[in-house]
């Protein structure tokens, strides 16, 4: 660990990684494919989804819009919902399903979309999601849970989408809540409304009049057991890697701070002393040349300061050695490592 990286040590628990779209490679690209110009050609005959996946031998099958069991792989995962069938309708055809074959969990999945215009220029969107809790030996606290808590569990689905702001939490929580009928969810945003149906069909024949094609490919997926798979273009792989290191830094201050005889209220003081002072510049990572290690740091630093930030909140309604045992309550040692699966 060189010297830069160990003044950024000591900062908070993990919390989750949630969805990440239209990621940092690409900047304005990604933006202008939220807000083309709309022309007066739109095409009435909707083209279909081309779909790129090279993972089929780890299990990884893709369920397009227009694959015959669409339907009704979708009827299963929200309970026959007719709003948000017709929401999904609407998505069409940028709306799909991840199955996992495999005796694994996936833990995080990379995509990568495709736009080309009608000049031939190219525009990628990395989209991305996590729940890599287990690569940093966090476990449900509920025994029963394990194995059923990770991204995509073993022989499950998980709906994917272009437009999840649009409708991707809608279609999660309505899965959830037909899993767990008995969860009393405080979130009740899963409902459609005529306006959620009219903007995503605002937003899809811009992006049909602007582009003459579009594809996805499957870049990327983590198995609960740390292998990487896939072509990796989003360098997501850097972006966990870091995220990861950082956590594991983390642990190891704590664990020498401690050694040291050092109070929890000084072990925090050192943690927001320390991050207050790392300056993150996300503009470096949107020319499209970023290098893997500029990824890496840039997600190293990026953890360190949100969790300083997340330790400041929690410091107003926890003690300071609540919040230090919570940060203790996982060891290096229960880390999975995360590699790369090379054929």
């Amino acid at each position: 660990m060189n010297k830069n990286r160990t003044n950024l040590l000591l900062i908070g628990a993990l919390v989750v990684l949630l969805v990440v779209t239209a990621g940092f490679i690409l900047g304005q690209d990604a933006e202008s494919i939220k807000n083309p110009v709309t022309r007066k050609n739109y095409q009435k005959s909707m083209k279909n989804l081309e779909v790129k996946n090279d993972l089929q031998k780890y299990g990884i099958e893709v369920v397009s819009s227009t694959d015959f069991n669409f339907n009704a792989e979708l009827a299963k995962y929200i309970g026959g919902n007719e709003d948000l069938t017709s929401l999904v309708n609407s998505a069409k055809p940028f709306a799909f399903f991840i199955k996992n074959n495999s005796s694994k969990e996936i833990v995080a999945i990379s995509l990568r979309w495709k736009f080309i215009d009608s000049k031939g220029k190219n525009f990628e969107i990395p989209q991305t999601e996590a729940n890599p809790g287990v690569l940093m030996g966090i476990k449900p606290l509920d025994p029963k849970m394990v194995g059923k808590t990770s991204l995509i569990n073993s022989k499950e689905v998980k709906f994917f989408t272009y437009f999840n702001d649009f409708i991707g939490h809608k279609i999660a929580f309505a899965n959830m809540r037909l899993k767990n009928p008995t969860v009393n969810y405080p979130y009740a945003g899963f409902e459609n409304s005529s306006s959620d149906t009219s903007n995503l069909d605002a937003q899809k024949e811009r992006i049909l009049n602007e582009y003459a094609d579009f594809s996805l490919s499957i870049d990327g997926i983590v198995f609960n057991d740390g292998t990487f798979v896939g072509d990796d273009q989003n360098l997501f792989f850097e972006t966990l890697r870091g995220d990861i290191q950082a956590r594991k830094d983390i642990l190891t201050a704590l664990a020498e701070a401690n050694s040291k005889g050092k109070s929890h209220t000084n072990i925090l003081d050192d943690i927001l002393s320390n991050t207050s002072n790392i300056s993150v510049n996300p503009a470096e990572l949107r020319t499209g040349n970023a290098t893997r290690e500029q990824v890496f740091d840039f997600s190293y630093k990026t953890y360190l300061k949100n969790l300083g930030r997340e330790l400041v909140m929690k410091r107003t309604r926890m003690s300071d050695d609540y919040i230090v045992s919570q940060l203790q309550s996982v060891k290096v040692s229960d880390f999975v490592t995360l590699r790369r699966l090379e054929d």
